[in-house]
């Protein structure tokens, strides 16, 4: 989990991190490793006039991580202050708490302690960072910007193509992480401040292709709408909603949305009362054509945008290469917004917001403890 984060702390090669930072000055340039349970890589940027600079950067954070034990034991310390300051933000508690449920209590998942910190080790960080690191073969590198590709290819064939290649063959384990198949409920009573946090999280299998990504951002957009308008404008429960959901195909095919807002506590349960209507009234009836439209019209203004952006290009191409998709489709979407239908809305609420699997959780401060004791005594 933390090799990466560890071993940046220690800089590159024969100059330690401060030492790089001067050399850096006054460039536009960054490179940073990162590895996760299904996938490593490394990110980077700089600007064209330092686009050789970032390619050795990328270069020696493959083969160059430097280990330095004061920057270790500066690491270890922070995060300590990091984990001894954990319960005194409730909020913080409360997502532990709903990562627990939402795991099922799975080891890969359970927040940081004490314990955590002592087991990290720098020699065994630095290992594991070598192993992964050690084969460039198996790694795909996207690079997206304002560059002349006869320009940049003989840096590429440097830098890039001097990687070590042991041409071993490796994929990502499924770790067993499930989410609970039916109802979960809870509450915490964390702090002083008079407020509530409510979290709704639905999750379950699905299938997995682009209509599929598709129809879930537009029932995110859409659910937004609706929430907003109840919960914040006829209600005046609250000052916002956020609505997230994804759709994804590793380790599984599945799907998550997550409905989150804050409120006085007082409010909590009609207005999560309100959230469970909405979503019964949305896979009973679906959704007016105005608010389909609205949703198409904001997909394309967003598309004309993000069609300037390097950020979104060096995304997408990156998305539809794990997924073994033509590239070409990125330039298909407004087939997919132009052609959304009510009906696939309505399809996709009868199909991610499934009332009899979800987790729901409630942050409350401590006071309302007592009275959720009294409420529920004989």
């Amino acid at each position: 989990m933390l090799s990466t984060a560890v071993l940046e702390e220690g800089g590159l090669a024969d100059f330690d991190l401060v030492t790089l930072e001067k050399m850096l000055a006054g460039k536009a340039v960054r490179a940073s490793p990162y590895l996760g349970e299904l996938e490593e890589g490394v990110s980077a940027a700089a600007s064209p006039t330092d686009l050789e600079t970032m390619l050795q950067l990328v270069y020696l954070t493959f083969t160059s991580p430097r280990m330095d034990r004061a920057a270790f034991d500066t690491f270890i310390g922070r995060m300590r202050g990091l984990i001894d300051n954990r319960d005194s933000r409730p909020e913080t508690v409360f997502q532990d708490r709903l990562m627990e449920v939402i795991s099922q209590g799975h080891y890969r998942r359970r927040p940081p302690d004490e314990s955590f910190v002592e087991a990290l080790d720098l020699e065994k960080a630095h290992q594991i960072y070598l192993d992964r690191f050690a084969d460039a073969s198996d790694f795909t590198f996207v690079i997206v910007g304002s560059i002349d590709p006869d320009e940049i290819k003989p840096l590429v064939a440097k830098y890039l193509g001097g990687l070590p290649s042991t041409r071993r063959e490796e994929t990502w384990q499924d770790i067993g992480l499930e989410s609970p198949e039916g109802i979960e409920t809870f509450e915490v009573f964390r702090g002083s401040e008079p407020k509530a946090q409510v979290r709704i999280v639905f999750t379950g299998p699905a299938e997995f292709n682009r209509q599929a990504v598709h129809d879930m951002g537009s029932l995110e957009t859409v659910l937004s709408m609706r929430l907003r308008e109840i919960l914040r404008e006829e209600m005046g429960g609250t000052y916002g909603v956020s609505v997230g959901g994804s759709v994804n195909s590793r380790p599984e095919e599945g799907y998550s949305l997550t409905i989150g807002f804050g409120c006085a506590p007082e409010n909590a349960e009609q207005l999560t009362a309100a959230v469970f209507e909405e979503i019964e009234r949305l896979r009973a009836e679906g959704v007016d054509e105005s608010y389909v439209e609205k949703v198409r019209e904001q997909q394309l203004r967003k598309r004309e945008t993000d069609l300037k952006e390097n950020g979104f290009w060096l995304g997408a191409i990156k998305n539809y290469l794990t997924q073994g998709w033509d590239p070409a489709g990125i330039l298909a979407f407004d087939e997919l917004a132009s052609e959304l239908p009510t009906e696939r809305v309505l399809d996709a609420a009868r199909r991610y917001l499934n009332q009899e699997r979800y987790v729901l959780g409630v942050l409350y401060p401590e006071d309302w403890a007592e009275k959720a004791a009294r409420d529920v005594a004989p």
